[in-house]
């Protein structure tokens, strides 16, 4: 998995660096966007149809990564990977790559928000590993809130992306 996050880190530097062989600016922000969907850089990668991986760069280039597994869900409500053949797995069909990604920028925004309250302390270690109950506690909150929505979607439909 270390790997990915490494490739994900090239993604990052090659779409920052877009525009400027030529002297252009970098163009990876859309133009007139602004506030979080500015920062926002979308799928970095996806690897082996089971993983995709999203980042999200703030103003002061910290750079935020999610992998998020593709899971679907059998008729009787069993989770299983995109890889895996399980029977009663209906489809062949891939998942939506943005089906999610609304979640995903809410999250991306949230955790820029946990950042900046973290990064505020002035006991805070800037640029190291962040040791912070707080933090930690939003992190996990958003990522059983991203879950269960995800579940909820699921439940839904006979085969359904989570």
């Amino acid at each position: 998995e270390q790997l990915v996050l490494h490739a994900s880190l090239d993604r990052f530097e090659e779409r920052m660096a877009g525009g400027r062989g030529n002297g252009a600016a970098p163009r990876w922000r859309t133009p007139g966007s602004s506030g979080a969907n500015g920062m926002w850089m979308g799928r970095l990668c996806r690897v082996e149809e089971r993983w995709n991986v999203y980042g999200y760069l703030t103003n002061t280039g910290v750079k935020f990564m999610i992998v998020v597994e593709e899971l679907y869900m059998t008729r009787d409500g069993k989770a299983v990977s995109a890889t895996s053949s399980t029977p009663g797995l209906s489809g062949g069909s891939a998942a939506p790559t943005n089906h999610r990604e609304g979640d995903l920028r809410n999250i991306f925004g949230h955790l820029h928000e946990l950042y900046v309250r973290y990064s505020m302390n002035p006991f805070s270690q800037l640029r190291g590993a962040i040791r912070s109950e707080s933090f930690e506690k939003g992190i996990v909150g958003m990522a059983n809130s991203f879950n269960d929505l995800a579940i909820e979607d699921a439940n839904g439909s006979d085969l359904a992306w989570m």
